[in-house]
């Protein structure tokens, strides 16, 4: 039952409300990026807002617009690409774990999420957002505390949970006087299905809210910061924090039902781990819990080839069907004729009817625009290979000359790394403050423990000096262009599927054609000559 004040029980309208700053992140970026991950059919349920009616536009028509779009997923692509080329091989461990924490690479969550896949989701919401959340949670047991053999047989340890920045509701954060900043609270969103009260077969989903608040100082004078310190060094146990005048750590549980106006609290307990085990690993960093995602530039182009291809797919019809031009009728007084299969039209002697011819050049000008849209959101993609510039780095000394030579894709998955284990020595944190009456000395992580990903893998370092180097090369021909275009694919540049051989054939026909539409015209009598060179020069290419 929920907790209640007199007979009520408590409730809040708000606690599951995006914080401002949540909302301003959703209205600039989320809103459009989870329809881009979702394919076509989620891009045409956000309507008007990702395809907007066109001027003189009527409703039916629109809507007959919306049903045929479709989309061609270049953001995805880029992500999905991407997100795959750090774990081609399993995500390891070096140092020796403690034996309560070797079970969680196997399982991190529970649910059999082996590291390697959990640290993939890391990485493709991280580039999706900008960035990505793991919550360290560590399963209520609603029980007394466990003696050693219990825990043991009931296997209670920490879990590694993902949080996605819109299931993030909100954050508070206090200033300590000594200046550092600490995270008081934080309420995460985690919806769920159960079984409705009418039968046990039929499902409803209820929104779930946890708001967690972290032990702290119960005042800012020395005695409860020294004894706080304690506590979060765990040289003392959370009941001895709280003994000691600390303020109690709590986690609530908020529900609500479809049927329901409010969130009803739930239940709550205590937190018992020294702060909020709320981990970030950020792609996009654009302040304290913010961030622009990474390919936020494919992602707008993508959005405009969404809405140009919709528009630019009518054309075909026109090209297909085209026009009919009656001859010598009176406006408005003219019957429809139908054109089908064995059909005769009677005309007046006064009237003649004629196709009108559609050439087609404005279908061709989209398909070049579109074209550009496309080679755009390729080249953007390739940004994760180029080396970081000193200038990109808001650091000094060591941090700079460290980064040096090192892709951008080598620097987030160091920056994963880091992120992952910070979330084992939460977990071990989180068994210390545990620890089981009888337990024996508190658990520590080897001094050298990490986590490794893809430290034996190229990631590719292609630096913007080196591309141009080679397109001076390509342009000087010292190298050949399907060289080129290889070099680029070998640093990751390109899909696995990319051809360089085929691509470069196609550049040159392009590059010939599009000279001969500039060339003036010649006599009719050369053009069999130029012909046969072209057709020459085609089959050398091939």
């Amino acid at each position: 039952m929920p907790p209640t004040t007199d007979t009520a029980p408590v409730t809040s309208v708000d606690v599951g409300a995006l914080a401002l700053e949540r909302q301003d992140l959703e209205s600039a970026y989320w809103q459009d990026i989870v329809p881009l991950r979702g394919g076509s059919a989620k891009m045409r349920a956000a309507g008007q807002r990702l395809l907007p009616f066109r001027e003189r536009e009527e409703s039916a028509q629109w809507e007959r617009r919306r049903a045929a779009a479709f989309l061609d997923p270049y953001y995805d692509d880029a992500i999905t690409q991407a997100a795959a080329r750090p774990f081609a091989k399993a995500v390891s461990i070096r140092g020796d774990l403690p034996p309560e924490l070797e079970m969680i690479p196997k399982d991190v969550d529970r649910h059999g999420t082996e590291l390697t896949v959990f640290a993939h989701d890391v990485y493709d919401g991280g580039l999706d957002f900008g960035m990505w959340h793991v919550f360290v949670d560590f399963p209520d047991l609603g029980l007394e505390p466990l003696s050693v053999a219990e825990e043991q047989l009931l296997r209670a340890r920490p879990v590694f949970l993902h949080v996605s920045p819109p299931n993030l509701r909100g954050a508070s954060f206090e200033f300590l006087p000594n200046g550092e900043e600490l995270m008081a609270s934080c309420r995460i969103r985690d919806d769920y299905l159960r079984p409705t009260v009418k039968s046990r077969w039929t499902q409803e989903k209820i929104k779930r809210v946890r708001v967690f608040y972290a032990p702290r100082p119960a005042n800012p004078n020395k005695d409860a910061l020294l004894v706080y310190a304690r506590f979060r060094n765990e040289e003392i146990r959370y009941e001895d924090f709280v003994a000691l005048g600390g303020r109690p750590g709590a986690v609530e549980t908020w529900e609500k039902g479809p049927e329901d106006k409010e969130y009803v609290l739930q239940h709550a307990r205590p937190f018992t781990y020294p702060g909020l085990p709320l981990f970030t690993f950020c792609t996009g960093y654009r302040g304290r819990l913010e961030a622009q995602p990474f390919f936020w530039k494919i992602a707008e182009l993508n959005i405009a080839h969404w809405q140009f291809s919709s528009v630019h797919h009518s054309y075909v019809d026109m090209i297909q069907v085209g026009g009919w031009v009656r001859k010598g009728a009176a406006m408005g007084k003219t019957e429809p004729i139908e054109f089908g299969h064995k059909r005769v039209i009677d005309l007046p002697a006064e009237q003649d009817l004629a196709p009108l011819e559609h050439e087609g050049k404005a279908y061709e000008a989209g398909k070049d625009y579109k074209r550009a849209l496309e080679q755009r959101m390729k080249e953007l993609s390739t940004q994760l290979f180029l080396e970081n510039r000193p200038a990109d780095i808001t650091a000094t000394g060591d941090v700079i000359r460290d980064a040096k030579n090192q892709s951008t894709m080598q620097q987030q998955v160091r920056s994963l790394e880091n992120v992952l284990g910070l979330c084992f020595k939460a977990a071990a944190t989180w068994l210390n403050v545990n620890r089981p009456t009888g337990a024996s000395a508190p658990i520590v992580l080897d001094k050298d423990f990490a986590v490794d990903i893809a430290s034996d893998q190229s990631l590719g370092v292609f630096s913007a000096q080196e591309a141009e180097a080679l397109f001076r090369d390509v342009d000087a021909e010292h190298i050949t262009v399907e060289t080129y275009l290889g070099e680029r694919k070998r640093r990751g540049g390109y899909p696995d599927d990319f051809d360089p051989a085929e691509e470069a054939r196609k550049v040159a026909v392009q590059r010939r054609r599009r000279l001969a539409e500039a060339a003036p015209e010649e006599d009719e009598d050369e053009e069999p000559e130029e012909e046969e060179a072209e057709e020459k020069e085609e089959a050398v290419a091939a």
